[in-house]
């Protein structure tokens, strides 16, 4: 027999979604919050996100718990094992087995295998649903404790900090862009008491305002929205208080995408949830389509030239100026640039990208 499941959090309980076999009334029972001492598989699973097997439910078996109820049923191993892609979940796979050490090694190995074959598509069918949905949620959401690192840096330099980007790197570090009216001395002092930040540099410093790209280790709220299929639309922090405004695809879990948004901002809270229509081509739709196309060098230096005036005229930084930032050469800043802006107009304009074998 098995079966997947759905964990609620808030109850602690693993609800049975599909199943295949005939024993629907141990499912009707797990239905049911329990506080056993060791918990049902399916739950252990859900709360470490990792597999969890029992290959003899006989051994050790002590009181009336879970154990003894599979046994009245004839089983006599489990297995419970993650549905999930990077850091989605979508519910929990429980097999049941009616003789002991069944779960070897390559069983083992195989269902693991169905769990993220299965986890990548569930992932693929909503994204491609929530890029071509006409309707959309538009969420707004506050939290006074945060681990984000632009809520952080506003703590220190006492000012407004904006979101205004942000590029994967390899590992667990990536590259933010964030505009503030503070002074660019305050934010370098940011280097000596955040250890997170690897690297800062001003890219425009203006009289209103000045824009700064940071390479940061660590998880930053704009990539877990976007994990959980949102578009953030703004973060913003005081220092005291973080504004989070994003839009998700109405397939997406919004209780999951705010039980994510809790790892780093224990005190969440939604403020406002609203319904629009929206366009089939949506920026969110374009901008992913975009990045999917780009490497994240290529995606770097295109938000660094927009952000840093490279097409105003006169212009605010030129090349070698830019490259210089970003550590790189000045041919190797045209190269990628020039790549990067074929295929924005490859996105725009073509209909089949010819020119893709070029620049590469």
């Amino acid at each position: 027999m098995a079966w997947i499941g759905a964990y609620e959090s808030d109850t602690d309980r693993v609800t049975p979604r599909t199943w295949a076999g005939t024993d629907r009334g141990f499912l009707e029972e797990s239905r049911t919050p329990s506080n056993e001492t060791p918990p049902p598989p399916a739950v252990q699973t859900a709360r470490t996100n990792e597999q969890t097997l029992n290959n003899n439910i006989a051994d050790g078996l002590r009181g009336k718990g879970w154990q003894r109820r599979l046994l009245e049923r004839g089983f006599q191993s489990v297995v419970s094992i993650p549905l999930s892609y990077q850091q989605l979940s979508y519910g929990i796979l429980t097999v049941y087995a009616k003789a002991p050490n069944v779960f070897d090694l390559p069983t083992q190995s195989v269902l693991e295998e169905v769990s993220e074959t299965v986890g990548y598509a569930i992932n693929s069918i909503e994204t491609k649903q929530g890029l071509v949905a006409d309707r959309a949620v538009e969420l707004q959401l506050e939290a006074t404790e945060s681990d984000d690192i632009l809520h952080r840096i506003a703590g220190v330099v006492d000012a407004e900090i904006s979101f205004e980007g942000i590029v994967p790197q390899g590992g667990a570090s990536c590259i933010v862009f964030f505009s503030t009216d503070a002074p660019s001395e305050d934010l370098q002092a940011c280097l000596d008491t955040l250890p997170r930040i690897e690297r800062m540099e001003c890219l425009t410093d203006t009289e209103d305002t000045s824009l700064f790209e940071a390479t940061v280790s660590g998880t930053q709220l704009a990539l877990t929205v976007a994990e959980q299929g949102g578009a953030p639309q703004l973060i913003q922090s005081d220092g005291k208080t973080l504004k989070i405004q994003i839009e998700v695809p109405q397939t997406v879990d919004i209780r999951q995408l705010i039980a994510e948004l809790r790892r780093s901002c224990p005190d969440i809270e939604l403020v406002s949830r609203h319904k629009r229509e929206r366009s089939v081509q949506t920026r969110e739709s374009f901008y992913s389509e975009l990045t999917a196309q780009l490497t994240p060098r290529q995606f770097e230096v295109l938000l660094a030239a927009f952000y840093s005036g490279f097409y105003q005229s006169p212009r605010d930084k030129t090349g070698q100026e830019i490259a210089d930032t970003l550590d790189i050469s000045q041919p190797t800043f045209s190269h990628h640039l020039r790549v990067a802006v074929r295929k924005l107009l490859e996105e725009l304009f073509g209909e089949e990208r010819t020119a893709q074998h070029l620049d590469r």
